[in-house]
């Protein structure tokens, strides 16, 4: 590998190893802006790649995948690597990026999650949105940490294409209400209306509840049209990333 980096890091005692270990928790990366991400494809996706931590076993293998993002690049001993892995059978390679910066709220049509918790739900939820192509999410404040391992994992890439803000539920309502968004709140009312009767105003904002609350009172107040997602079967409802899924796609099919 290059000069430099051919040093074989043993101890527990290393920054980089440091590093890694305060990662695993929101508060560091909340203070430092830096996220872990443990996936060899992720040169096809991330940015500002702050160090690559590679496995002394795998060193050859990946020498030509990573030089060229130009980041600082440490060897660890397997037993090191291992420690700090969150993976069962890790391929080796990990990289520290820096969180991506959020850019303006300018689309059209944007997805609010309302308090969800669950990492996994979380992931897919973003990663759904990404492949339909609404890439502004509003969260609110509450939500599982977007950088969890789990949500990392379950967003596949997605957390770096989808432009994602977090907020307080009253400065969202706010700033929905002032920009003019049509609320839309998933629920079961008297007053819902079938996601298949859908019609939609020029600025949509789709609110995604609590696994277990759903939407918020306060947003169900002031939300312009109920939606609830028709369903044939004796269940009672969808997990949230399902739901996520069916209204987007049906809103996506309004949108052609």
């Amino acid at each position: 590998m290059a000069s430099g980096v051919n040093l074989v890091i043993s101890s527990r005692e290393n920054k980089t190893y440091k590093l890694l270990r305060q990662l695993t928790q929101k508060k560091f990366r909340q203070e430092l802006g830096l996220v872990i991400i443990e996936d060899t494809n992720a040169p096809s996706y991330v940015k500002n790649v702050v160090e690559i931590i590679v496995r002394e076993d795998r060193v050859k293998e990946y020498e030509k995948k990573v030089l060229h993002l130009g980041a600082k690049i440490s060897i660890f001993a397997l037993e090191l690597f291992k420690s700090v892995s969150t993976l069962e059978n890790s391929h080796g390679l990990i990289f520290i990026v820096k969180v991506p910066m959020e850019k303006k709220i300018t689309h059209s049509k944007i997805f609010v999650l309302d308090e969800i918790q669950d990492p996994g739900n979380m992931g897919t939820i973003i990663r759904t949105l990404d492949a339909l192509n609404f890439t502004q999410v509003i969260l609110i404040k509450g939500c599982v940490d977007i950088w969890n391992e789990k949500c990392v994992r379950g967003a596949m890439g997605s957390l770096f294409h989808v432009d994602i803000h977090s907020y307080e539920r009253a400065k969202a309502i706010e700033f929905l209400q002032k920009e003019g968004y049509h609320i839309y709140a998933t629920t079961l009312s008297e007053r819902s209306i079938s996601h298949f009767t859908l019609k939609l105003a020029e600025k949509c904002a789709f609110v995604m509840g609590n696994e277990g609350q759903g939407v918020s009172g306060s947003f169900l107040d002031v939300a312009d049209t109920h939606v609830k997602i028709v369903m044939y079967g004796k269940a009672e409802s969808l997990n949230v990333g399902v739901a996520t899924a069916v209204l987007g796609y049906e809103v996506r099919r309004c949108l052609l």
